[in-house]
């Protein structure tokens, strides 16, 4: 990446559904001190939300392939329905857990207690606590026996970005800093796994069961990390950086993306 790149505002950039694609190392968010000077160090980050929303500037060729433990949540749904009510389930319940429930079917607690709500959204905000225990041991179970299905290795792609409203998953980080000297807001540089910019889009991320317990598909700590927790993560050397060098090789030669992901 050219190092000796003019500085660009991120005023001039054009985004596409929040995204820009470019090499500029050098970009920063041009503010007057005395637009912030009665702003709290608190509140820096809410006031480049206000003005930039959420955006991510995609640096280049910048990608890490990182092997993550992934959990899946289309195979927790088609175990959980497949041992729903079961003998098997229902002596790990009472013989392992030694416990006695009302009832052993996910099915039989929403007919017995839908009806009772007048509508969908009171009974999506509040069926979980008639899922506590039913959902609490067939967590177990499948976990007990099905660990290696409910979890797989998968290599996730990293790109080195700029980014706005966003935060490092590990430390707290927000993405841009402040330079009193300058009177601009730099960027600090991120990893992210995101493609887009889905900062909404938690279903991506996150998966919850019927009690409202939450399961992070690639871990508490997902997409977004300042460089500096990045590469203190213990997968970050060598591993990522050979299957980094791995995969500008097949990318060099025209090898699809999926394909390389099988080849590293």
């Amino acid at each position: 990446m050219d190092q000796n790149l003019p500085i660009l505002d991120i005023a001039d950039i054009d985004f596409v559904e929040n995204v820009a694609h470019m090499n500029n190392p050098n970009i920063t968010i041009n503010s007057p001190l005395q637009n912030i000077e009665e702003i709290s160090d608190g509140v820096l980050g809410l006031y480049i939300y206000r003005l930039y929303n959420t955006k991510i500037i995609y640096l280049g060729d910048n990608d890490y392939f990182l092997e993550k433990e992934i959990f899946d949540p289309h195979i927790f749904e088609s175990l959980r329905d497949q041992y729903n009510n079961t003998e098997t389930f229902i002596r790990y319940v009472n013989d392992i857990l030694q416990e006695k429930m009302e009832y052993y079917d996910y099915k039989q607690i929403i007919e017995r207690y839908k009806p009772e709500f007048l509508n969908r959204m009171k009974w999506e905000l509040e069926k979980s606590v008639y899922f506590l225990d039913y959902c609490s041991a067939m967590r177990k179970y499948l976990t007990v026996n099905y660990k290696d299905k409910l979890y797989t290795k998968q290599n996730i792609r990293f790109h080195k970005v700029f980014m706005t409203g966003f935060n490092c998953n590990k430390c707290g980080k927000y993405s841009c800093e402040y330079d009193f000297s300058q009177q601009k807001f730099v960027f600090v540089p991120f990893l992210t796994s995101r493609t887009y910019c889905d900062i909404e889009h938690n279903d991506n991320y996150q998966y919850r069961d019927l009690d409202r317990y939450v399961f992070y598909i690639q871990g508490k700590h997902t997409s977004d990390y300042c460089e500096d927790c990045f590469k203190s993560l213990p997968w970050y050397l060598p591993v990522a950086e050979k299957k980094l060098l791995i995969s500008r090789v097949l990318r060099h030669y025209g090898v699809p993306d999926d394909l390389c992901l099988l080849c590293i």
